[in-house]
């Protein structure tokens, strides 16, 4: 069993608080994060859910206001389709 110690460039190795949470932030797409948050309330809302979801059978409950499991899982998907199309755009600089 090798017994070498093994040691941490002083670079990556943050000496407080702070310097972990600033080194976690610079990593953060904050433009794609404002955009999903946007997207989702636009998916999620009342109007998108009774003239677009409720038009597919069985995904919006009787009440025609609650998505069902599989309302949820469309409205999911949508989510990681418009995630897609704008990582790719933000990757190509289009966005």
């Amino acid at each position: 069993m090798d017994s070498d110690d093994i040691s941490v460039s002083k670079k990556y190795r943050p000496n407080d608080f702070s310097n972990l949470i600033s080194g976690l932030c610079n990593g953060i797409n904050f433009k794609m994060a404002i955009f999903l948050f946007i997207i989702y309330i636009l998916i999620h809302n009342d109007i998108f859910i009774t003239r677009v979801l409720s038009q597919i059978d069985g995904t919006v409950g009787e009440t025609g206001q609650c998505p069902t499991t599989k309302g949820t899982i469309i409205l999911g998907t949508i989510l990681i389709i418009i995630y897609i199309i704008m990582d790719e755009l933000m990757r190509h600089k289009l966005l």
